[in-house]
Parts: C-alpha cells; sequence; structure tokens
C-alpha cells in the first residue's frame, strides 16, 4: 500500500528514535534513529522482545511499561521518563511517548518515540556550573568592588583632614 510506504520513509529520515511493538512485547520496526540509539541495527532487532532490545524482563519492564500501559488503556501517552539499556550495556535515561495503533477498530501495536535525556541533562549540568561560577564571579567582584570602596573613603579622609600642604606635580611641564 502506498500510505504504509509513505509512513515508512517518514519514519525512517526523522530525527527522533521510533519502534513499532505488537501486543506480545514484539520489535515490528525500528527506524535508523533507534538503531543507533540503542545500537541494534532493524534486522537482529525485529521479532525480538522489545526487553530485549531496550532492557531487561524484569519487574519495571512487565509491570510499569508505558507502552503496555498505553495499549491496556487504549490512550496516548506522552513523556513517561525511563532508562534504556544499549547493547554495549549503556544506560540511558530517555523520555517515552506512546500512540495506539489500531487495525479494524482493534489496537494491535503502538508507536514508541524515543527521546535521549542524555545530552540534555549534560547541558543543565554545564548550565548550573556556569551559573555557579557566575554567582561565584559576581560575589568576588561585590568584595573587589567594597574594598575599594573603603580604600577610596580612606585616601580620601586623608586628603580632607590633611594639616600640612600637599599639591600634585606633574613632571612633563
Amino acid at each position: 500500500m502506498k500510505t504504509d510506504l509513505s509512513y515508512k520513509t517518514i519514519l525512517d529520515n526523522m530525527n527522533e528514535q521510533v519502534y513499532v511493538r505488537d501486543r506480545d512485547m514484539n520489535l515490528l520496526y525500528l527506524n535508523p534513529a533507534a538503531e543507533k540509539l540503542t545500537g541494534w541495527s532493524q534486522n537482529t532487532a525485529l521479532g525480538r522482545k522489545c526487553w530485549e532490545v531496550f532492557g531487561n524482563e524484569d519487574r519495571t519492564c512487565r509491570d510499569l511499561c508505558p507502552v503496555n500501559k498505553a495499549l491496556s488503556e487504549g490512550q496516548g501517552l506522552l513523556h513517561h521518563e525511563g532508562k534504556l539499556k544499549t547493547l554495549s550495556g549503556e544506560i540511558k535515561d530517555i523520555q517515552v511517548s506512546v500512540s495506539p495503533l489500531a487495525e479494524e477498530g482493534n489496537i494491535t501495536a503502538a508507536l514508541v518515540v524515543l527521546t535521549d535525556l542524555t545530552r540534555m541533562q549534560e547541558t543543565q549540568r554545564t548550565h548550573v556550573k556556569t551559573v555557579l561560577r557566575l554567582e561565584n564571579e559576581i560575589e568576588n567582584r561585590k568584595r573587589v568592588e567594597q574594598a575599594l570602596r573603603e580604600s577610596e573613603a580612606r585616601y580620601r579622609f586623608l586628603a580632607e583632614n590633611m594639616a600640612d600642604i600637599v599639591w600634585t606635580l606633574d613632571r612633563n611641564l
């Protein structure tokens, strides 16, 4: 069907990581961005259980899976945060959005969009460090400015209250 090909072309060219899985947790589709994030090729991942590719089949995966929740409730789910285990074993913080897919009125699968939060978290940490450095620099400048004002006030007091005659000579004259 031409429409299916159009959807696949769109999904293949998205920067977001996208996969499709059925109600039995079998992976049906993995776009190139998801391949890059997970380390799994589409050929290797297809037909596997989602927990084999994205983590471990533990209580969290089975009982708290946002995809299972969206499928059972028949509603989309936006911005659920969780963990993803890549093929190399690296654990990544991710955000998950799920849209149930229906065929002939029955929900048969889910389209899942993953967002890798790692880069955003690095940016936030860098931002916090930068803000703390700036606050420290501002405090240092305030102390230096206060010390300068105090020094200037002492000098002014001495100059204005001297009993001796003081003048300044310009050596160039």
